[in-house]
């Protein structure tokens, strides 16, 4: 790898394999050919892809070295046995050796450090966003499964301050495999890899026992001492800044990959920073309840919807968001009457929790305050020590383990959709041995597996917070399951419980029904009764005093009904009345008309035959006044004509 400096901007060359040339050169070995015979410019906007890539083992590279060490501490002789690890073309091989009891060793030495030329400036390295990556493509042979193969990350310089930290072990023989390792920090590293054969811990190590390394990739190496490690493979496209040079893009952001520029990611999308940030399928959609307005995180706010047997729940925990709590498992005791006990620190939302080793050194181990390990996370776990030196009030905190670092969805039992982790989370610690019918209504929190694989643990450490609905418990009760008294079951699964009111779902509309109490001096209480199903909130939750009536709803009807009937019968006999006082004037007029004598004639000028004929007619007109009116006519006179001299 080269540099060639222009008058206005510096190309960097990447060497790329030719196909007739044989070696290596600036640890760029490719499963073609390991020699770098020719550079070429990358393009403008794009950056090289510095980095080890070791596929191809003619012979062993210079930052690397290989040894042998005996396990028992008694032997105090060294091991030699030449070249622990011996390079065969293809692979790197475990040497067979007829010493007993030894462990060899193979150890990368990366000094340049660790450098991310697209990470965003002051961001922070975590498990999905690592400042590098190594990873080792490998297969063991063994004949039995007491041989074991070790990841190991060692310190930079040989200090008994800076103890080795394991990273992985395989034990037995392992199919062709690939493992990674997130680096985290941009500090120079160094990386071992030890095998030990079968019965070696006993001194009967089986010869035939081998270990195949086939690859190793290492990632974003830095600059040293002026030297930039590692060689490149090929040209990344990088976003344009000013003067034509490569500036990486802020947080949530994308690159465009025809104009090179920076884009936010969609809302409640974060970027996959495990990818290289090139057009917006680098965007992950955030899971079902989880929102995100930064392209960086995907938060909750508390307030979730899930579906159980068809029925939407409504979940309101933004009581937790800023929330810690700590549980204690079991205290073991040691064969030596010595006992310890495990202290979890767990949080459910956003809030980091920290554990990190403290004790008297004048009790322990001289270590200064330097090398006490410090994890930090959403969960970790400590071991506590009681009984450390003379004084038994003291507490020692040694050993923290990083449980997980990030929370990945809400779950409830029957809507669980990763199917790979279903066999962990339908074990017993998460039931409790309770049947399904009578389990309580959870909401669980699954968190992203984190920590090495091995045997026993292929997918790493896994992590479920369990908030179970107590409607009696006011306060939050945070516990470790019964059924497994020490935070897990397996070493692989960890699993804690949160009981409380607050976990439960939150009465809609329609969910509760108001119950009205005995009005007492006007005021009456008013309750409102939720179903079994969900608890009440607001002002729903706290019961209200009214006004009312002593009378009840049905004495209220009755009594309006009563006096409805007496109106209407008042008016009814208002109007009865009335027409009787009609008709009684009437009749009095009648009975008036025909009791009153007629006034006598002066004088009459009819002569009897013209009396006859008016008596005629008089008669006539009633038999007629009858028959078409149907009339009474006989109140009717007809008075004869007179004539008034």
């Amino acid at each position: 790898l080269s540099v060639v400096q222009n008058s206005d901007r510096m190309e960097i060359m990447v060497g790329l394999p030719q196909p007739a040339r044989t070696g290596y050169q600036s640890g760029l070995l490719t499963q073609q050919t390991p020699l770098i015979a020719a550079c070429h410019r990358c393009p403008v906007e794009t950056i090289p892809n510095y980095g080890y890539q070791f596929v191809q083992w003619n012979t062993l590279p210079p930052n690397m070295v290989t040894r042998c060490e005996y396990i028992s501490e008694e032997i105090s002789t060294a091991c030699n046995i030449g070249e622990a690890w011996l390079a065969s073309g293809t692979a790197l091989v475990s040497a067979q050796s007829l010493q007993r009891g030894i462990a060899m060793e193979l150890e990368l030495i990366i000094n340049e450090g660790f450098s991310n030329p697209l990470a965003p400036r002051d961001f922070t390295a975590s498990q999905h966003s690592p400042v590098a990556q190594f990873s080792v493509v490998f297969e063991t042979s063994c004949a039995d499964s007491s041989c074991v193969l070790y990841m190991i990350e060692s310190p930079v310089e040989q200090s008994k301050t800076q103890p080795y930290r394991f990273l992985a072990a395989f034990n037995g023989s392992q199919p062709r495999r690939v493992w990674s390792h997130s680096i985290l920090e941009p500090r120079s590293a160094r990386f071992m890899v030890a095998f030990l054969r079968s019965g070696s811990t006993s001194g009967d190590d089986a010869i035939l026992d081998q270990a195949r390394i086939l690859s190793i990739n290492v990632t974003n190496t830095g600059v040293y001492r002026g030297v930039q490690g590692g060689g490149a493979s090929r040209c990344l496209p990088c976003p344009k800044g000013s003067f034509g040079k490569c500036v990486p893009c802020p947080p949530g952001h994308y690159m465009s990959l025809g104009t090179h520029e920076c884009i936010p990611c969609p809302p409640n999308t974060v970027v996959n920073t495990t990818s290289e940030r090139i057009g917006v399928e680098s965007c992950i959609k955030c899971g079902q309840n989880l929102h995100s307005s930064d392209g960086v995180a995907c938060t909750s706010d508390g307030i979730l919807t899930v579906i159980r047997n068809n029925r939407t729940l409504n979940y309101d925990l933004s009581a937790w968001l800023r929330k810690t709590w700590t549980a204690t498992g079991v205290k073991v005791f040691a064969r030596e009457g010595a006992s310890y006990y495990h202290s979890f620190n767990f949080s459910l939302f956003s809030e980091k929790v920290q554990c990190k080793e403290a004790y008297d050194s004048n009790d322990a181990f001289p270590m200064n305050d330097q090398s006490r390990e410090v994890v930090t996370g959403a969960a970790c776990r400590l071991t506590v020590l009681p009984d450390i030196g003379r004084n038994r009030t003291k507490l020692g905190f040694v050993s923290p383990l990083l449980i997980l670092k990030t929370f990945c969805v809400f779950f409830t039992m029957n809507s669980f959709i990763y199917t790979s982790y279903t066999p962990l989370v339908k074990c017993s610690s998460i039931t409790e041995g309770v049947e399904e019918a009578s389990r309580p209504i959870d909401v669980h929190f699954w968190f992203d597996a984190l920590g090495a694989t091995s045997e026993a643990c292929p997918r790493g450490n896994a992590y479920v917070a369990t908030a179970r609905c107590a409607p009696g418990k006011k306060e939050a009760e945070f516990r470790l399951p019964r059924t497994c008294p020490d935070g897990t079951c397996d070493g692989c699964l960890f699993h804690a419980i949160v009981e409380s009111v607050q976990a439960c779902p939150v009465c809609r509309a329609g969910d509760y029904e108001m119950i009205r109490g005995e009005c007492v001096n006007g005021q009456q209480t008013i309750h409102y009764i939720p179903d079994k199903h969900c608890v009440l909130t607001g002002k729903e939750a706290q019961s209200r005093n009214d006004s009312c009536s002593v009378l009840s709803e049905k004495e209220k009807l009755m009594l309006s009904t009563g006096i409805l009937a007496f109106i209407i019968l008042c008016v009814a006999f208002v109007v009865i009345c009335q027409r009787n006082r009609r008709l009684e004037y009437k009749y009095t007029r009648l009975v008036e008309s025909r009791s009153d004598e007629l006034p006598t004639a002066e004088t009459c000028g009819l002569v009897d035959d013209e009396d006859d004929e008016a008596a005629d007619r008089v008669i006539f007109a009633k038999g007629r006044r009858k028959i078409f009116s149907g009339r009474d006519t006989d109140a009717f006179f007809l008075f004869p004509s007179c004539s008034v001299n």
